[in-house]
Protein backbone atom coordinates (compact mmCIF):
# COMPACT_ATOMS: atom_id res chain seq x y z
CA UNK A 1 0.00 0.00 0.00
CA UNK A 2 1.52 3.28 -1.04
CA UNK A 3 1.55 6.38 1.10
CA UNK A 4 -0.74 8.07 -1.44
CA UNK A 5 -3.30 5.26 -1.19
CA UNK A 6 -3.46 5.70 2.57
CA UNK A 7 -3.78 9.47 2.22
CA UNK A 8 -6.45 9.00 -0.42
CA UNK A 9 -8.82 7.21 1.91
CA UNK A 10 -11.73 9.57 2.46
CA UNK A 11 -12.09 9.36 6.21
CA UNK A 12 -8.43 9.03 7.07
CA UNK A 13 -7.69 12.53 5.80
CA UNK A 14 -10.18 14.36 7.98
CA UNK A 15 -10.70 12.15 11.03
CA UNK A 16 -7.80 11.52 13.43
CA UNK A 17 -9.54 8.43 14.83
CA UNK A 18 -9.82 7.01 11.33
CA UNK A 19 -6.13 7.72 10.71
CA UNK A 20 -5.34 5.83 13.93
CA UNK A 21 -7.58 2.92 12.86
CA UNK A 22 -5.85 2.73 9.47
CA UNK A 23 -2.43 2.71 11.15
CA UNK A 24 -3.54 -0.05 13.54
CA UNK A 25 -4.96 -2.07 10.63
CA UNK A 26 -1.71 -1.67 8.69
CA UNK A 27 0.22 -2.85 11.76
CA UNK A 28 -2.02 -5.92 11.97
CA UNK A 29 -3.05 -5.31 15.59
CA UNK A 30 -6.53 -6.84 15.49
CA UNK A 31 -7.18 -6.58 19.22
CA UNK A 32 -6.40 -2.84 19.36
CA UNK A 33 -8.47 -2.24 16.23
CA UNK A 34 -11.49 -3.98 17.74
CA UNK A 35 -11.15 -1.90 20.91
CA UNK A 36 -10.96 1.31 18.88
CA UNK A 37 -13.95 0.34 16.74
CA UNK A 38 -15.96 -0.43 19.87
CA UNK A 39 -15.41 3.12 21.12
CA UNK A 40 -15.32 4.90 17.75
CA UNK A 41 -17.66 3.06 15.34
CA UNK A 42 -17.48 5.93 12.85
CA UNK A 43 -14.10 4.66 11.65
CA UNK A 44 -15.50 1.40 10.23
CA UNK A 45 -15.74 2.90 6.74
CA UNK A 46 -12.10 4.05 6.71
CA UNK A 47 -10.92 0.58 7.72
CA UNK A 48 -13.21 -1.07 5.17
CA UNK A 49 -11.91 1.28 2.46
CA UNK A 50 -8.33 0.41 3.43
CA UNK A 51 -9.10 -3.31 3.21
CA UNK A 52 -10.66 -2.82 -0.21
CA UNK A 53 -7.70 -0.72 -1.40
CA UNK A 54 -5.30 -3.47 -0.34
CA UNK A 55 -7.46 -6.19 -1.89
CA UNK A 56 -8.35 -7.77 1.45
CA UNK A 57 -11.79 -8.50 0.06
CA UNK A 58 -13.25 -10.63 2.84
CA UNK A 59 -12.12 -8.16 5.51
CA UNK A 60 -13.55 -5.26 3.50
CA UNK A 61 -16.91 -7.02 3.18
CA UNK A 62 -16.92 -7.79 6.90
CA UNK A 63 -16.22 -4.18 7.87
CA UNK A 64 -18.77 -2.77 5.38
CA UNK A 65 -21.33 -5.27 6.69
CA UNK A 66 -20.64 -4.29 10.29
CA UNK A 67 -21.07 -0.65 9.33
CA UNK A 68 -24.36 -1.43 7.58
CA UNK A 69 -25.60 -3.27 10.67
CA UNK A 70 -25.33 0.09 12.45
CA UNK A 71 -26.58 2.23 9.53
CA UNK A 72 -28.59 0.07 7.12
CA UNK A 73 -29.75 3.03 5.05
CA UNK A 74 -26.29 4.15 3.90
CA UNK A 75 -26.36 3.79 0.09
CA UNK A 76 -22.68 4.71 -0.38
CA UNK A 77 -21.55 1.86 1.86
CA UNK A 78 -23.98 -0.56 0.17
CA UNK A 79 -22.45 0.33 -3.20
CA UNK A 80 -18.90 -0.08 -1.90
CA UNK A 81 -19.74 -3.48 -0.40
CA UNK A 82 -21.43 -4.51 -3.64
CA UNK A 83 -18.35 -3.58 -5.68
CA UNK A 84 -16.12 -5.63 -3.39
CA UNK A 85 -18.50 -8.61 -3.57
CA UNK A 86 -18.46 -8.35 -7.37
CA UNK A 87 -14.69 -8.85 -7.32
CA UNK A 88 -15.13 -12.15 -5.53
Amino acid sequence: LSHQQVLGLKESRSNPWARLAVAIQLAGDTESLEQLLEHRPAVFEAVADLCAATQQWTHAIAFYSRLLSRDAGNPEVRVKRGKVKAVL
